[in-house]
């Protein structure tokens, strides 16, 4: 009896491949889903989002716990831009601190530059933070070796603005940009696939437990940190798309 690898399994029965390796479970059904226009054949990379070393990272955050602590890692050529990493830190180890530990652990080596970008709403003071601290001073100094830049919005944008981007950058309508995701970023892979939206056109926050009865949001998470990472690093193309204008060539 021939032996079934998973390579085999991944040429023979993608869909097997990723509800049992990838926990990918369900089959993909586009209808009401917030990014309609992605489509894993065209911007879901099967070759390695390689590392480059003399590029500058690019990071974003999005600050619950449950049922992670979500960070995607990206790196950009001109208007195409690569998600060739994801950090999700569960519990006990689900907090900024940790995230920014794991990131250097991964790319301590790192000199070329590091942006940051994520949620506006982690430059006020929370009861997760000490005082006069807020998640983006904890990034800040947990990541001095790498001189982080941080590039904010003032507030996050609107779910059907930022979707309707981000759906028209999917479907090609943006010129010049371009996003390409990481075949084995799993997270980012469900939210995009799996993520439903409301009858208001919002991302549809749906419920889930886990094994221990933590009750958190299924999906969005680190789609929510590419909406903040896009909307602010192609802000003339958004700016201009809210417009109504053509959004023009890429400016970052």
């Amino acid at each position: 009896q021939d032996i079934i690898t998973l390579e085999n399994l991944r040429n023979t029965n993608p869909l097997y491949y990723q509800i049992y390796c990838e926990g990918l479970w369900g089959v993909e059904d586009k209808s009401g889903k917030f990014a309609y226009a992605f489509d894993k054949d065209k911007h879901v990379s099967k070759i390695p989002l390689q590392f480059n070393p003399d590029k500058p990272l690019y990071l974003s955050f999005d600050f619950n716990v449950n049922p992670y602590m979500s960070c995607s890692v990206w790196q950009m050529n001109g208007g195409s831009v690569y998600l060739i990493d994801e950090i999700a830190m569960k519990s006990p180890n689900n907090r900024t601190k940790d995230t920014c530990w794991e990131f250097t652990r991964r790319y301590n080596n790192h000199k070329a530059g590091l942006f940051v970008y994520g949620d506006p709403s982690g430059r006020a003071e929370s009861t997760k933070t000490e005082a006069g601290w807020n998640e983006y001073s904890i990034i800040t100094k947990e990541l001095e070796k790498f001189r982080p830049t941080l590039r904010l919005l003032s507030v996050a944008p609107n779910h059907k603005l930022r979707g309707d981007f981000i759906n028209s950058i999917f479907e090609g309508s943006v010129e010049g940009v371009r996003i390409y995701i990481f075949e084995k970023s799993v997270y980012m892979k469900n939210d995009l696939m799996f993520g439903k939206e409301d009858s208001e056109g919002y991302k549809l926050k749906e419920k889930h437990k886990d094994e221990n009865g933590v009750q958190s949001e299924k999906y969005h998470h680190f789609s929510d940190g590419m909406d903040y990472m896009i909307c602010s690093a192609f802000a003339s193309e958004f700016e201009r798309f809210q417009s109504g204008t053509n959004p023009g060539n890429w400016s970052v």
